[in-house]
């Protein structure tokens, strides 16, 4: 007889829409002292390493100008 754990009957779990994935990352960058990679910003944000890239590409164009 098998039982049902949370993780079957969890919701899958969905990326954040992009422009919250660089709000956030836009606040984190704003408060850290050293670089950070792309992989350690998507772990951050719980969003894709694409997603993430995407997101820095935006803020680095809007910042500047």
């Amino acid at each position: 007889m098998t039982t049902e754990t949370d993780s079957d009957t969890a919701p899958p779990v969905r990326s954040p829409a992009p422009a919250d994935v660089a709000r956030r990352i836009e606040a984190i960058l704003l408060i850290v002292d050293e670089p950070q990679s792309l992989v350690a910003l998507a772990a951050a944000v719980g969003a894709p390493v694409p997603a993430v890239r995407q997101a820095v590409e935006g803020l680095v164009a809007d910042y500047d100008g």
